[in-house]
């Protein structure tokens, strides 16, 4: 199954789970995950929440950014892959000038559609990652 981001209504959401700003993303939801994509535009944030009973994945595409986290903070660019496992909260802010484009997934957990995204990103680009930088299951 392909999913074409360009054939999604794109819908904006201002302050997105109590950020600043506003974020306009486009998305496929089947029940068991979520797939965006997710433009935070200058400026803009998504507010701080829990990922409860699901996780996160996001890959920044474009743009720079940072994602705060329960201890400090980590910064974005493109190619940075961002994991906020279930039961951890975090926040994506776009504090530049351009945006900050990010692709996200969010599998609800105790899913077997879950268990295949999860391999299926790991699969993909786990040889760029440094050592340090790896997950394991």
């Amino acid at each position: 199954m392909q999913v074409d981001f360009d054939s999604i209504q794109p819908e904006t959401i201002e302050h997105f789970k109590g950020g600043e700003g506003s974020v306009t993303a486009q998305a496929y939801v089947d029940g068991n995950n979520r797939i965006m994509r997710a433009t935070v535009h200058p400026h803009s944030s998504i507010g701080w929440h829990q990922h409860s009973g699901n996780s996160e994945i996001v890959y920044v595409m474009s743009g720079v950014g940072k994602v705060v986290v329960e201890g400090g903070e980590e910064p974005l660019a493109p190619g940075i892959c961002h994991y906020c496992a279930e039961g951890q909260f975090h926040s994506v802010v776009n504090p530049n000038e351009e945006d900050l484009v990010v692709f996200a997934v969010v599998p609800q957990h105790g899913s077997l559609a879950s268990d295949a995204i999860w391999n299926a990103l790991l699969i993909c680009d786990i040889r760029a990652l440094p050592s340090k930088a790896r997950l394991t299951r």
